[in-house]
């Protein structure tokens, strides 16, 4: 009997890790064509939008993560309703230009992009000193990429001036003299930076 019960445990028990194993492989390969099954036919525009879907998919990734860390671990004063509505519309505003590019509306779907972390952080720039939110004008340097890397060189230069008229209006607004100095070379470290990084995309 114990011949027989090892007998049926190596059986079976393989049977069903490889059955198991065989179903993780069909996920991921029925993922994998889903992603890939991008209807765009510039080759060029399809390997741009695989790098476009994964950001955008990581980016409501990130904003799932950031809602469950918020309501379950870190229990922040904002009720749980807001943050799950704030978070929602997030996703739904993220969501719509990658729903585009599932469509085939390559650029349609990065000129959405761009616009939302250029418009986020203008606000951010608007509504605060420059000084305070120094380390967020990465999304500007962000939307500087993207239209580099997707758009081409008249998109790059538009969002670079746009952005450094926007960090230059935010620094010339401050009314204290004494911190108008520090915001002006924040202003100006951003336009050498960013200046730099274009003429480095600009050779490609």
């Amino acid at each position: 009997s114990r011949m027989i019960e090892f007998i049926r445990l190596l059986l079976f028990g393989s049977a069903g890790s490889y059955s198991k194993k065989m179903n993780n492989n069909s996920f991921t390969s029925r993922l994998r064509a889903w992603l890939n099954r991008l209807p765009i036919r510039d080759p060029v525009n399809y390997r741009m939008g695989l790098l476009v879907q994964i950001l955008l998919i990581g980016f409501i990734a990130i904003i799932l993560l950031a809602t469950a860390l918020n309501i379950v671990i870190l229990k922040v004063d904002i009720p749980w309703q807001a943050n799950l509505l704030r978070s929602f519309i997030f996703i739904l505003i993220i969501g719509f230009p990658l729903a585009l590019l599932r469509r085939g509306h390559f650029h349609a779907s990065a000129v959405i992009l761009i616009g939302i972390f250029f418009a986020l952080e203008a606000f951010a720039v608007s509504t605060t000193d420059l000084r305070s939110i120094a380390e967020t004008l990465s999304f500007f340097t962000l939307a500087i990429l993207l239209a580099g890397l997707l758009m081409g060189r008249r998109a790059l230069v538009l969002t670079y001036l746009l952005s450094s008229g926007v960090v230059i209006a935010g620094a010339l607004r401050q009314a204290d003299p004494q911190l108008r100095p520090d915001e002006i070379s924040v202003a100006l470290n951003f336009m050498l930076l960013n200046g730099l990084i274009c003429l480095f995309l600009d050779q490609f």
